[in-house]
């Protein structure tokens, strides 16, 4: 396959000044508490090389592996372009794309600012073709699931470690002032690094697909709450938004589907009616899962995290230390 390269270089971030502010509703100028519009990323500058084109793919988005060249820096980068049905256009093309450039600098901020060993970085955004591009380092080994499916030969204790340093890259958002929830913790969004080192990845993504949706009116391909096998029940309610302690629900999912190889309710295909179990309070049982067995200790833990009442779910300071024991 043909390398595609594609010139990102911005001297100056399109979208965000001069007559374009009055287009910025009083809703959209919060943008993070803390976080000014000034300060927000530009898009990303230098070349982006597509070396091989959709190596992956997830709900919301397609994965190319490419290569970033900013002067005499270059990188292997995963290239992921947010994919859906309508490029960014209509009557008025240039306002929806500066309101929604604004909306992915508004909430890819904190990941770019992210500094922890089990936070993937964030390099850049960038629209290219009408779409929207989002620009990290290549992780060979894949997300969470697809390492587990290439080595079954890892251990319990192998795949706790695992466990534990996704548990502490999302403690690291949650310990944030103020506090970051991702909002779609899942196997898909924790990759494994070469030195075999798990690290969270697309926080706040899951609002920007949101975006396109509420901000731009296009549709896109899912939705923008997350994956309904990791949502908690307040998640479902109308203009809810995720909260840390809806991450500890998801991450209670993470734990079952990393240790028996099943994510939760993966007995049902249909999204609405695993919604309706979650709903009616319905959490996964041992009997569908019987590579863990009902005695282990990971059964509390997960039932904590899976408590109707978000007060009562163990914050993810006291799942690491319940996982490291």
């Amino acid at each position: 396959m043909g390398k595609k390269t594609t010139d990102v270089s911005h001297p100056k971030a399109s979208g965000i000044s001069g007559s374009s502010e009055s287009l910025q509703s009083s809703e959209e100028s919060v943008i993070q508490p803390g976080i000014h519009l000034h300060e927000l990323p530009n898009q990303l500058d230098g070349t982006l090389t597509i070396t091989e084109a959709n190596v992956r793919s997830g709900g919301f988005s397609d994965v190319s592996l490419g290569t970033w060249t900013r002067g005499q820096e270059k990188m292997a980068v995963a290239i992921k372009r947010l994919r859906k049905h309508t490029p960014i256009g209509g009557p008025n093309p240039e306002a929806v794309r500066e309101r929604f450039e604004r909306r992915i600098r508004r909430e890819t901020s904190i990941w770019q600012r992210a500094n922890h060993p089990n936070i993937l970085p964030f390099i850049g955004y960038q629209i290219l073709d009408d779409e929207p591009v989002l620009v990290s380092p290549w992780c060979q080994n894949g997300c969470l699931s697809q390492f587990l499916r290439h080595h079954p030969e890892l251990t319990d204790i192998q795949k706790l470690q695992l466990l534990k340093d996704a548990a502490r890259g999302i403690a690291y958002l949650h310990s944030l002032q103020p506090s970051i929830a991702h909002g779609d913790i899942k196997p898909e969004n924790i990759l494994i690094r070469d030195d075999l080192t798990a690290a969270v990845t697309d926080f706040g993504i899951s609002r920007v697909i949101q975006s396109l949706d509420t901000q731009t009116g296009l549709t896109t391909s899912s939705s923008g709450q997350g994956t309904p096998q990791f949502q908690a029940a307040e998640l479902f309610l109308e203009g809810s938004r995720p909260t840390i302690m809806s991450d500890v629900y998801a991450f209670g999912g993470l734990i079952l589907a990393t240790m028996s190889g099943n994510p939760p309710f993966y007995r049902s295909r249909a999204p609405a009616a695993i919604m309706l179990s979650i709903a009616s309070n319905h959490t996964p049982q041992p009997a569908d899962h019987p590579q863990l067995p009902e005695r282990d200790p990971l059964w509390d833990v997960m039932r904590r995290c899976w408590s109707p009442d978000p007060t009562q779910r163990p914050s993810m300071n006291e799942i690491i230390a319940e996982v490291r024991n």
